[in-house]
């Protein structure tokens, strides 16, 4: 079996140099490969809007700073949620909004605020933190 392999052994550059143009060629035919660039609407299918964005009167992102984002971004329709859930009505209420053509769906939490977290839904009233029990 070895002097059978010691015969070939003088082709194995030759097999080394087919893989060779073989990668080259696929990375050649990759880079020319390209996808169109997609110049569609944009849908946001979970956007946060809890209360350290804004809280309903201060806050870094006021419902117009979020509008002027969708609308750089070309995003038409938002499921936003908030903690609480008043962020995300407000965004949905907005009238700028509807009229700049931007759907606003707002998702419930069932939490109120962050003691309420989504573990301690599934506790027993007696282990959850007298906060989450509001």
């Amino acid at each position: 079996m070895a002097s059978c392999i010691a015969k070939f052994k003088p082709f194995r550059p030759l097999a080394l140099l087919q893989q060779a143009l073989a990668a080259i060629y696929l990375i050649a035919i990759a880079s020319v490969a390209q996808a169109a660039d997609y110049t569609g609407p944009l849908f946001d299918a979970h956007l946060h809007y809890n209360e350290e964005a804004w809280n309903g009167t201060t806050g870094p992102h006021p419902p117009a700073d979020v509008l002027a984002r969708m609308q750089t971004s070309g995003v038409r329709a938002i499921v936003a949620n908030s903690r609480p859930n008043a962020g995300s009505l407000a965004l949905a209420a907005l009238p700028q909004m509807r009229e700049a053509g931007i759907a606003v769906v707002p998702f419930v939490r069932l939490y109120r605020n962050r003691a309420e977290g989504l573990f301690t839904l599934f506790l027993p009233d007696a282990l959850r933190s007298p906060r989450a029990r509001r």
